[in-house]
């Protein structure tokens, strides 16, 4: 029972985390703010993380966890591969709205902050979206099997294209505070898919 409790407090503190971090950024998060909102001593912070940089590494994989969850029911849902790309990209772009606080993607709002900031964050944030595209591929390969989408596409290099025009958009919707960056990397992602 102590360690499930110990267990949900160092849960607490990364959900807490996300949520003023996916907002405020990192640099701008300061840790008595988060402790505020937390509601924990600092002894309680530092008994899960040796400094911030540790606290931030451990947002990163906690975020990536969160996601592949996500992921996960997708998968199992009973849609055809090209289905399951559809679905998640249409959930990217509902979910990054500039009118959403809540589910902000974390490799867009951290990825130029922290990069030249930590190596270990850095690293983080490179392993996690590594596995999203990884995740991207194997859905473009198995539509690929069914017929849905032509295998002369390399099914990585389309998945490291799709992604990383997302995380563009993301970030030009920040910067433009519109969302018809997200709705036209839609459009050219999902109007193929629907017309093949």
């Amino acid at each position: 029972m102590k360690h499930k409790k110990s267990a949900d407090t160092k849960i607490h503190i990364l959900s807490v985390g996300y949520q003023l971090i996916s907002k405020n950024g990192f640099t701008c998060t300061g840790l008595t703010q988060l402790l505020k909102e937390a509601n924990i001593p600092k002894g309680s912070f530092y008994h899960y993380f040796s400094s911030k940089e540790e606290f931030g590494k451990s947002l990163i994989e906690y975020y990536f966890k969160k996601y592949k969850e996500n992921l996960s029911k997708i998968e199992v849902q009973d849609l055809s591969a090209k289905e399951k790309i559809i679905h998640y990209f249409t959930s990217w772009k509902n979910n990054q709205t500039i009118e959403n606080n809540t589910n902000r993607c974390l490799v867009v709002k951290l990825s130029a902050e922290i990069s030249d900031l930590s190596e270990t964050m850095r690293t983080a944030l490179y392993l996690g979206y590594q596995e999203i595209i990884q995740w991207i591929t194997n859905r473009i390969k198995e539509a690929q099997e069914s017929g849905d989408i032509s295998t002369n596409i390399d099914a990585y290099k389309m998945a490291c294209h799709w992604y990383y025009a997302w995380l563009g958009a993301g970030i030009i919707a920040k910067l433009s505070n519109s969302n018809h960056p997200l709705e036209d990397i839609w459009h050219e992602t999902i109007h193929p898919l629907i017309t093949q």
